[in-house]
């Protein structure tokens, strides 16, 4: 899977529709949120943009958490487990953007009006993009919260981002926890694994 939905949906543009479901407003509001600072000339300012904008709509506990796993309960991670969930910003648009937040993106989106009911104040948002002469069919997951609407998950041909990129990072966790379940720290390799590729993108 290259790179999360989101990512590629912030990058155009859609009028508001005031039939539409709320989780689909805020889904389509929050794009265009991102295409207005992907418009900005200043890289420096496109990246802060970007990372304050995933902060505020981006359910990041519910991401790291999922992430994570049972690694999150150690106590002896406990620095390196809120410095994780510190990092989503920084991971998403790593995933989303491979490296590239900026450039010039021409192409359309539409978003579901009615968006699916899941149970447990979820929602699923349909959102077709079409770029670069392709179409891509998705759905943006949406959690309804105390404080409002969050996204926790892109959907792609069926498969969850979320868990997609979770499976790799598992892996590096699980690894790192075996050499020694007493005193590993398998949460500071996960981010020190992801911090040295060369296309990490770090928030400011």
């Amino acid at each position: 899977m290259k790179g999360i939905l989101l990512g590629l949906g912030m990058m155009l543009s859609l009028g508001a529709n005031a039939a539409m479901h709320p989780a689909s407003q805020f889904v389509n509001e929050t794009m265009n949120q991102g295409k207005r600072i992907l418009e900005q000339k200043s890289g420096s300012n496109r990246l802060s943009g970007l990372c304050s904008l995933l902060n505020q709509k981006v359910s990041t506990s519910y991401i790291s958490s999922a992430w994570l796993g049972q690694y999150q309960n150690l106590a002896r991670e406990a620095n390196a487990v809120r410095q994780f969930r510190r990092m989503i910003p920084s991971l998403i648009l790593t995933k989303a953007f491979a490296g590239n937040t900026g450039g010039s993106v021409s192409g359309s989106f539409s978003v579901g009006e009615q968006a699916r009911d899941r149970g447990n104040g979820r929602y699923g948002v349909s959102i077709t993009v079409n770029t670069g002469g392709r179409t891509y069919n998705g759905t943006i997951v949406v959690q309804k919260t105390k404080s409002g609407m969050r996204m926790i998950d892109g959907e792609y041909m069926g498969y969850s981002a979320v868990k997609y990129i979770g499976r790799d990072y598992r892996q590096i966790l699980d690894a790192e926890y075996k050499k020694n379940p007493n005193a590993s720290m398998p949460v500071t390799a996960l981010i020190n694994e992801v911090k040295s590729d060369s296309t990490y993108i770090a928030c400011p």
